[in-house]
Formats: structure tokens, sequence, C-alpha cells
């Protein structure tokens, strides 16, 4: 499961979004359902935010704002997620 998941244009985008800890990344991608979910959170939140930007009423859309703050937060928790690994 975990390797099918890494080949995945999301898993690569996702990568590209965390330069450095690329092999943080594909570990946790192996052995952590969590962080995979995590993961797919962060990603369609980012599709998600694309979607409504490339809207001709984008200007309008509150919903942008809405999706930065969430891809935030969710980067945030992933920062988290291996600042614990590496104390624990």
């Amino acid at each position: 499961m975990g390797q099918a998941y890494q080949q995945s244009s999301g898993f690569r985008r996702l990568l590209s979004r965390f330069p450095g800890r690329e092999d943080a990344i594909r570990l946790a991608a192996l052995k952590d359902q969590r962080f995979r979910a995590l993961c797919d959170d962060l990603l369609l939140a980012i599709e998600t935010l694309e979607r409504f930007e490339h809207r001709p009423d984008a200007a309008h859309r509150i919903e942008i704002p809405e999706y930065r703050r969430l891809i935030a937060e969710l980067e945030a928790e992933l920062v988290d997620y291996f600042a614990t690994r590496r104390r624990g």
C-alpha cells in the first residue's frame, strides 16, 4: 500500500513542498497510515484551492482564504509530525 502511494503524482507533489525531507516522507508513507491520511488531506486541499483560484469569479470566492489557511495548518501539522519523530 505504501509503495503504490509513493508512485502517485500527489505524493511527488508533496515531496516538492517539503524539500530536504524526502527520505523521512517516504519512510513515513510506507509505515504510517495516519501520515498518509494527513498527506491526502493536504493534497486534496491544494487541488481544491487550485480549482477555486482558476474560476472566473476567483477574486470573490471566500473559499480561497479558507483553503489557504487550511493548507497552512496541514503543513504545520506535517512539520510537527516530523519534529515529534525526531525527538521520540
